[in-house]
């Protein structure tokens, strides 16, 4: 049986890339995943790979990527996703076209996971949950954990996740954003929903919010050193 490398790319910036990522990606033939993570991962490959970029709809994409594979059997595959493998990846979802025991599963630095390290705040605190292409009751999920990590996307954005914590009568609760995670012009932000919403426009972002106090708090103090480790992109 074949195998297959499914390769969790980290937030971005290559320095972030484990060393057992980079010797998967010297291993491939082929390439397959997104255009900015094949672009990433090309650099460390050890000869010339074919790419085969997501495109259109997940199913077809994945129906079309096993005919490429047929066509060099004894190549040997990358499939790269975001972040860690394990962490709201497209796993599941490899699961229904590929034979699970055919993949190598390769693990990387998630956002979330490099945000939190930023924030120095620990996993435990709450749930991580992904609005990536769906809607979620994620207000009902932090009255409940009193804090939340949020993978968020172009629906979600953290100025209008600010709005709707205005729009319940969250004026207490305090959001951290990180834009850009890993690269040159990253931003780090910190500050209430009101606050947030006069620093949009976003780019590619994770959100912490938080309704505990004690997180508050600490959130506060770190505020105070972001300028350290925040280099403003406009």
């Amino acid at each position: 049986m074949k195998k297959i490398f499914v390769i969790g790319m980290g937030p971005g910036h290559p320095d972030y890339l484990l060393p057992a990522a980079k010797e998967a990606l010297k291993q491939c033939d082929l390439l397959a995943g997104g255009a900015r993570l094949i672009e990433s991962a090309e650099a460390f490959s050890a000869k010339k790979v074919e790419t085969f970029p997501l495109k259109g709809e997940l199913k077809a994409w994945c129906h079309q990527l096993q005919e490429k594979m047929q066509q060099n059997p004894e190549g040997q595959t990358g499939l790269l996703l975001s972040g860690d493998t394990g962490c709201h990846s497209l796993v599941p979802v490899l699961h229904r076209y590929f034979d699970p025991n055919a993949l190598i599963l390769v693990p990387g630095i998630s956002s979330i996971q490099l945000f939190l390290s930023h924030l120095q705040l620990p996993w435990t605190n709450g749930p991580v949950i992904s609005l990536h292409g769906r809607r979620h009751q994620w207000m009902d999920v932090l009255r409940h954990h009193f804090f939340i990590n949020l993978l968020t996307d172009a629906g979600s954005s953290p100025d209008l996740l600010a709005k709707e914590l205005l729009d319940a009568g969250h004026t207490e609760a305090y959001m951290a954003v990180g834009e850009n995670l890993s690269y040159k012009h990253q931003r780090l932000l910190l500050g209430t929903p009101a606050e947030i919403i006069q620093q949009a426009p976003y780019q590619m972002n994770v959100v912490v919010i938080s309704l505990d106090a004690t997180i508050i708090k600490h959130l506060q103090h770190r505020k105070l050193a972001m300028d350290s480790i925040t280099r403003p992109s406009r």
